[in-house]
């Protein structure tokens, strides 16, 4: 609905018609002075008439000025009506010199037909039909004015854009070739001049991990690669703990971390395959015998990480590499990119909460919205054991609409199951863990001694040996002494001809010979190869 007009004041004339008045008896008494001290009189008559002109007509318009949109129009009129006047003041008559000549009642006359053409502009300058007129034309340049403005601002953009462009492109750096071949082959991309990259192994929520060669001891490394323009402080942070972890069993040794151009990258040393990759190597099923070596191992890395003040936040088999070499049966633990400081963060949150571990493994307590504590990790861990003893979880395979509707699913079946339940048919050493984990309060202790005597009568009860043989150690054996023990191709008629001066029977027998020795070698290479 458009406002109403309302009409504006009209200020008091005839004060201005008094004023222009007193300026002409100002003029009259100047005429007894000589020319040159008339003219300095009258200019200087005139300046100060005229200020006190303004200051009048500025505060008989003081009210309308607050109340008037059309202000800037209205004292636009204003200031051209006073500027007017003092031009024609000066350059009516041309000179001072003509106008001490002339007589003064001709100068009065010439002092009161300008107020009355000033007070004749200033009745325009209230007229409604003019300020309307004024006012369309204010706007109409005004909204030339941003039409200008957008088009010039659009082609800043774009040309700012567009050399933004050109200097991305043209910078040579070795970050560009980082980016361009994040997803694809990067060989012989050296990182702090010294590690290069050579193939990529893995890829998370927090960038692409690959393997390398550091150049100066030509041994291997992982690059853990991350955008800078994501969340650089996550590896930061994340090299800050393993630096705070470093000298424990099972924790990667961080050799270098910083900015390579483009990229923020976390260089560990190289470590061997992840349980998950074992696991599906192994058919997706381990035996008893590896879930218990392995569970003993896990418990003492989680009980290093707490006792630093640590949790990790994010255990599933991924996050579990065993080592290379004479490592080859040690498990370290990885990804400390969610890990925290235990009581950095508030006991309980309100409302939904997204943790940011795995909803698989997640404990209750997290599904809940209760803030992470060590029992949770713990927690987490019994999934994992579970999940490699019965080769999967009841919560496994679910479908919901989206994430949150999933997870609300996974929550509801775990408390749904005890831990009776949830570790039918195996051994009830998994069932205490499990009761164990979910009966600590926020601020208790877990007791690891307590979890690693379960699983080590246990072992010892089923009489398995410590021996650190694991499934995929015994199918890799298998692997390659079947491979070793193959029948030799059979011999080509020519290959079975006897050579000349040589009897067929010594020539056959030195054949079987040799193929026996070339089979017994393979097989002693093999057994210490598994060992």
């Amino acid at each position: 609905m458009a406002a109403q007009h309302m009409p504006l004041p009209q200020p008091n004339f005839e004060n201005i018609s008094e004023k222009f008045h007193a300026l002409s008896t100002q003029f009259a008494l100047c005429g007894n002075l000589p020319a040159i001290d008339k003219g300095a009189r009258l200019e200087s008559s005139t300046g100060a008439m005229l200020a006190e002109l303004k200051t009048l007509i500025t505060r008989q318009f003081e009210a309308v000025e607050k109340r008037s949109r059309r202000l800037d129009q209205t004292w636009l009129y204003i200031e051209m009506s006073c500027t007017t006047t003092g031009e024609v003041i000066r350059d009516q008559p041309s000179t001072l010199k003509e106008l001490d000549s002339m007589p003064s009642r001709r100068v009065e006359a010439i002092l009161k037909q300008l107020g009355e053409s000033t007070k004749g502009n200033i009745e325009q300058a209230f007229d409604d039909s003019s300020l309307r007129t004024l006012a369309q034309r204010w706007n109409d340049r005004r909204n030339s004015v941003q039409w200008y403005t957008f088009w010039v601002a659009i082609l800043i953009f774009i040309f700012t854009v567009c050399l933004s462009l050109l200097i991305w492109t043209a910078v040579s750096c070795k970050s560009s070739n980082i980016s361009s071949t994040a997803h694809e082959n990067m060989k012989d991309i050296l990182i702090n001049e010294r590690y290069r990259v050579d193939y990529k192994i893995g890829q998370g929520g927090f960038g692409l991990v690959y393997a390398g060669t550091d150049l100066q001891t030509n041994t291997g490394v992982a690059l853990k690669l991350m955008p800078n323009a994501d969340e650089p402080r996550v590896l930061q942070a994340e090299a800050e703990v393993y630096r705070a972890l470093a000298g424990g069993a099972g924790i990667p040794r961080v050799l270098w971390c910083g900015d390579e151009c483009d990229y923020c990258v976390l260089v560990h040393e190289l470590l061997g395959p992840s349980l998950e990759d074992l696991f599906n190597y192994c058919g997706r099923r381990f035996s008893l015998k590896t879930v218990l070596l392995l569970a003993d191992q896990a418990i003492s890395r989680l009980e290093y990480i707490h006792r630093k003040g640590f949790l990790h936040r994010d255990i599933k088999p991924d996050n579990f590499l065993m080592g290379l070499g004479r490592q080859g049966n040690v498990l370290y633990t990885i990804d400390f990119g969610l890990a925290t400081e235990h009581g950095s963060q508030e006991h309980w949150t309100s409302g939904p909460r997204f943790f940011g571990g795995t909803v698989r493994y997640a404990s209750i307590n997290n599904h809940n919205g209760r803030e992470h504590t060590w029992s949770d990790d713990l927690e987490s861990l019994g999934y994992v054991l579970l999940y490699f003893a019965r080769g999967s979880l009841p919560w496994q395979g679910m479908k919901a609409a989206n994430d949150h509707e999933r997870s609300e699913l996974i929550k509801n079946r775990k408390m749904s199951l005890s831990a009776e339940e949830l570790c039918e048919g195996l051994p009830q050493e998994f069932t205490q863990y499990i009761e164990h984990a979910r009966s600590l309060a926020f601020e208790e202790r877990p007791k690891y001694a307590y979890l690693r005597r379960l699983f080590r009568r246990l072992f010892t009860a089923q009489g398995y040996q410590h021996d650190n043989v694991f499934d995929w150690t015994e199918k890799l054996f298998h692997e390659i002494h079947n491979s070793a023990v193959e029948p030799a191709p059979p011999v080509s008629p020519e290959e079975g001809r006897p050579e000349e001066g040589r009897p067929a029977k010594q020539v056959a027998t030195g054949r079987v010979s040799k193929n026996r020795q070339n089979q017994k070698g393979r097989q002693q290479a093999s057994k210490k190869e598994a060992k």
